[in-house]
């Protein structure tokens, strides 16, 4: 089930660290590139939490950010 953006991810664009805020707690956070590889997925299992992006190459990734009340979408950049 996807919803209306309930978390707020930031910075964006992103340097090396992005923080994910959520008004419910996030079960997982996963990045796609633009051809839908998935390149990073993380369990987190909180309603905040920091991710190092460091190794991401520079570009615009899809971000979708599953929570208690359901699925998000988001893009961001990666400088």
């Amino acid at each position: 089930m996807y919803k209306k953006n309930k978390s707020v991810t930031y910075p964006n664009p992103v340097k090396d660290i992005v923080t994910i805020n959520s008004a419910s707690k996030i079960e997982n956070f996963k990045i796609f590139d633009f051809t839908g590889k998935l390149v990073y997925s993380i369990d987190v299992n909180a309603s905040k939490k920091e991710i190092n992006l460091s190794k991401l190459q520079t570009g615009t990734y899809t971000v979708n950010i599953k929570s208690e009340d359901g699925i998000e979408t988001t893009n961001i950049i990666k400088k």
